[in-house]
C-alpha cells in the first residue's frame, strides 16, 4: 500500500475509510492506500508502526520510502454505514498516546463542531482511567467503539485530526529533534479539566517521588532513592495504581516532582507554573532533546 502524506489541514474528511487497532494511519477500504496526518519524512524517519512490527516498507527505488505492507493482516470485525472518528489507535494502552496525543485532537474536533451526534468513535481498547477521562470530555455525547489489536472498522467517512504532539524516532538512531506539538489543543484540554475536576494549583506544597512499574528502562537504585525521598518528605507514589481524578489532584498540587522518563509525564499538563520537575534518565535512554518540558504550557497573558 502506498503512504499519502497529508499535513496542511488540522482535520480531515477522508471517505471509505477503514481504522486499524494498533495503528494511527488511516487506511482505504481495500488497504491500497494509507494516510498520515502528522508530518512525516520517511527517508530520515520510522512511523510508529513501523517501531511497533505492525508494517513494514516494501524495498523499492532507494529515493521512494512510500510503500508499505502489514507485518500480520488485520481482521474486519465491522461495517459502520455512517462516518467514524480514530481515537488513540496506536497504542491504546499508552497514557501518554492517550493524554497528550489523542485527548487534545478528539476536543479541537468537538470544539470545531466536525463531530456530529451520529459519528462513531473507534479506539482501542481503552483503560478505565482513560475512560473516565473521555466521558469528561466527550460529556458521554457520542458512541464509543473499542476493537482489539490488529481488528479493523470500516465506514463511508472518517473524520480525523492531526495528533497534537507528535516526534518520530530517526532511521540512523540519534535522537529526534524535530517535535510537533500544537499548544492552543493542549491548553484547551487543560482548560477543560480545570473546569471539570479540581485543581490545587500548588496550595498543598507536595513533593512527589514518581515510581515507574515496567520491564525495561527501570533504576538500579531504585530502594536507595526512595529511602532518600522519603526521608525528605516526598511521597512516594505509582501513578497508574491511581484513578485518573486522583492523578490531576496530586500532579496539581505537586511543588517538586522526581521520577523516572515515562509516560506519566502527560500529567505534567497539570502541574502549576512554579513547579520544579527532575526526571531521571537511565543510560539506556540518553537524549540532548527534552520533550516533557513542552508539555508545561500555559495561556498567553
Amino acid at each position: 500500500m502506498k503512504l499519502i502524506q497529508l499535513s496542511d489541514s488540522e482535520a480531515y474528511s477522508i471517505g471509505s475509510a477503514t481504522l486499524v487497532s494498533g495503528s494511527a494511519l488511516i487506511y482505504d477500504k481495500n488497504f491500497d492506500h494509507c494516510y498520515n496526518l502528522s508530518p512525516f519524512d520517511a527517508t530520515v524517519e520510522y512511523l510508529q508502526e513501523e517501531i511497533a512490527r505492525r508494517i513494514e516498507r516494501i524495498p523499492g527505488d532507494s529515493r521512494q520510502c512510500d510503500k508499505f505492507k502489514f507485518t500480520r493482516q488485520p481482521t474486519r470485525i465491522a461495517d459502520i454505514d455512517g462516518t467514524i472518528v480514530p481515537f488513540n489507535l496506536i497504542h491504546p494502552y499508552n497514557y501518554f498516546h492517550f493524554l497528550i496525543e489523542s485527548l487534545p485532537s478528539l476536543l479541537y474536533l468537538i470544539h470545531s463542531n466536525f463531530l456530529q451526534p451520529d459519528h462513531v468513535i473507534v479506539s482501542g481498547l481503552l483503560h478505565p482511567n482513560m475512560q473516565h477521562a473521555l466521558k469528561l470530555v466527550t460529556e458521554n455525547r457520542f458512541q464509543l467503539f473499542e476493537v482489539g489489536l490488529l481488528n479493523s472498522v470500516a465506514a463511508k467517512q472518517a473524520i480525523a485530526a492531526k495528533e497534537s504532539f507528535s516526534c518520530y524516532e530517526l532511521i540512523d538512531g540519534s535522537s529526534p529533534t524535530k517535535v510537533y506539538y500544537n499548544g492552543a489543543n493542549l491548553l484547551a484540554l487543560r482548560e477543560c479539566f480545570r473546569q471539570r475536576l479540581k485543581f490545587h494549583d500548588n496550595a498543598a506544597q507536595l513533593k512527589l517521588f514518581i515510581l515507574r512499574q515496567s520491564s525495561h528502562r527501570n533504576i538500579v537504585n531504585l530502594k536507595e532513592l526512595v529511602a532518600a525521598a522519603e526521608s525528605r518528605g516526598f511521597l512516594v507514589t505509582s501513578p497508574e495504581t491511581l484513578s485518573f481524578r486522583k492523578q490531576v489532584e496530586l500532579f496539581s498540587s505537586a511543588s517538586t516532582i522526581i521520577g523516572p522518563t515515562g509516560a506519566w509525564l502527560a500529567n505534567l499538563l497539570f502541574v502549576g507554573s512554579e513547579a520544579r520537575v527532575a526526571i531521571l534518565y537511565p543510560e539506556t535512554c540518553r537524549t540532548s532533546v527534552s520533550l516533557w518540558k513542552r508539555l508545561v504550557l500555559r495561556p498567553p497573558l
